[in-house]
């Protein structure tokens, strides 16, 4: 639409075209305008109608332009207004295409935007302000001026947490203005180098983005990362040439990038020449495939060149084709391979040249991590699962990496589930011993317990002479039992102390039944 704005004012005294006369209502885009009838020379600047006010020329360019437009122009001392609808669909630049897309995700996903994850180490310090969305000294959150403020857990007017909220919800490990546990993961991998991220709990935000170290091995021992990057030959040659290319012939790339030219080399000197590769650095030059599409898909092929090659003396020859890359004049080393790559066993090309892998001190950090972990980008042992950092010499059962730990709440709990254990255990021991040594344990711990009631006094009293029957039998009566009168006989005829004692009066009604305990004892 600046275009449609530029071409519709005529760049003012430039004597570009323009109406003299109004515009009918078109309804359309700037595609559909009439062609105009005359131009104009006058000097004076039109006027900008948006929102009620009136802008200059200059004002409207510096900004993002709406999706209407009204100008007003001063025409041979008419008034003219001129209104312009913007179609966003035929406006380029608005919106990644396809194409792009594509490549960003294919990028993003590959390694290379690592930096876009890094949080700031600090900003110059300036005075605090609430509402410029910068979390800032004496600041617990920000997010913006009340018209611009969402967010539920932050008070806009004193830039501090609501009451009740433990964090602002502008970071992965805050979720509803309570802080995620520690252990929980912000952040998954991203390709082969990259490793996932975990909230710390004690803080809203994800830690910064962390990759494998320099020189752990990628791509199925293809490669080794590098910058967070893993890239194998045919992975970069797939991603200038397309799906299907594959590395050129050994034969064909030491004979291309030995040569040092445009067609093939191992950079170029700040004078603009080219530097051979020597034999053994060959595969860390200029990238050599085969394969894919017939254009690449960065830069363009200026020049393509085609030789056979004899291999080893034999009867076997080899049909290379080298192509000369252009990509610009502000680039002047052509694409060589990355860093990382694998051009040998245990050797990678760093520099342009085939060193040993063991100079970037990979073995010597993963030894830190006793078997247990890897080397991260900061030099630090990435534990795997179930073994703790620093070292992963400790073993747990959590996830764990130098950022994660077991909240606080856990080892609580852990304390409280081992005392209850400790306590269950010395009841069952004690349970056990009292079994063992029988009722003398019973009869102590009967004599520990509360005294009991007294009962009646017949429990406690015996008769003289009375054999115990056991602990439920009740005592014998104390008075003994009347006489059966009908089986009675007088006392005369009885021999011993009794004789001549005057019978017994007989009671007038019957003797009460004996009480039933006493058949017990007949």
């Amino acid at each position: 639409m600046r275009l449609a704005l530029l071409w519709a004012l005529g760049l003012l005294g430039a004597g570009s075209p323009l109406p003299s006369r109004p515009l009918p209502d078109i309804g359309g885009t700037e595609e559909k305008q009439a062609r105009p009838e005359r131009a104009l020379n006058g000097s004076s600047e039109p006027q900008i109608l948006q929102d009620n006010l009136t802008l200059s020329l200059a004002e409207v360019l510096q900004t993002s332009l709406p999706e209407a437009l009204r100008i007003k122009l001063e025409l041979d001392g008419e008034s003219h207004i001129l209104e312009l609808l913007q179609n966003r669909e035929l406006v380029s630049g608005l919106n990644f295409s396809n194409c792009s897309r594509q490549a960003l995700e294919k990028a993003l996903l590959g390694g290379m935007g690592s930096c876009l994850f890094e949080r700031l180490s600090g900003l110059p310090s300036m005075a605090s302000v609430c509402g410029n969305m910068l979390v800032e000294p004496g600041e617990q959150c920000d997010c913006g001026f009340p018209g611009d403020c969402t967010d539920p857990c932050c008070d806009y007017f004193t830039c501090q947490l609501r009451p009740g909220a433990q964090c602002a919800s502008d970071g992965l490990c805050c979720q509803n203005c309570q802080l995620r546990p520690a252990g929980w993961q912000c952040r998954s991998t991203r390709g082969d180098c990259d490793l996932p991220e975990f909230c710390p709990g004690d803080s809203s935000q994800c830690p910064p983005d962390v990759s494998l170290g320099d020189g752990e091995p990628c791509a199925g021992g293809q490669a080794v990362c590098m910058q967070g990057r893993c890239t194998s030959y045919a992975q970069q040659c797939q991603a200038l040439w397309g799906p299907g290319a594959q590395p050129a012939a050994p034969l064909c790339l030491l004979t291309a990038n030995t040569r040092g030219d445009a067609f093939g080399s191992c950079g170029r000197r700040p004078d603009g020449s080219y530097v051979s590769c020597a034999p053994r650095d060959a595969i860390c030059g200029q990238l050599q495939c085969q394969g894919g599409r017939a254009q690449p898909l960065l830069g363009s092929a200026r020049d393509l060149h085609w030789e056979m090659l004899e291999a080893n003396g034999t009867q076997l020859k080899l049909n290379c084709s080298w192509v000369h890359l252009d990509l610009g004049n502000d680039v002047a080393q052509p694409l060589l391979t990355l860093p990382g790559t694998a051009c040998g066993p245990g050797l990678v090309c760093i520099n342009h040249q085939c060193q040993p892998v063991e100079i970037l001190g990979t073995q010597e950090c993963r030894s830190k991590c006793h078997g247990h972990g890897v080397c991260d980008s900061n030099r630090h042992c990435h534990c795997e699962e179930g073994w703790a950092p620093p070292d992963c010499t400790t073993h747990i059962r959590a996830n764990s990496s130098l950022t994660t730990g077991l909240p606080l709440s856990l080892l609580l709990l852990l304390v409280l589930v081992l005392l209850g254990a400790s306590y269950w255990h010395r009841a069952r021991l004690r349970q056990r011993l009292c079994q063992l040594k029988g009722p003398s344990c019973q009869y102590r711990a009967a004599q520990s317990g509360p005294p009991e009631r007294p009962g009646p006094p017949q429990r406690a009293l015996l008769m003289p002479g009375a054999k115990s029957q056991g602990p439920t039998k009740p005592p014998p009566p104390r008075k003994p039992l009347p006489a059966d009168p009908q089986g009675q006989r007088p006392s005369s005829d009885l021999p011993g102390p009794g004789a001549g004692i005057p019978p017994p009066v007989v009671p007038s009604r019957p003797a009460p039944p004996p009480p039933a305990v006493s058949s017990l004892y007949l």
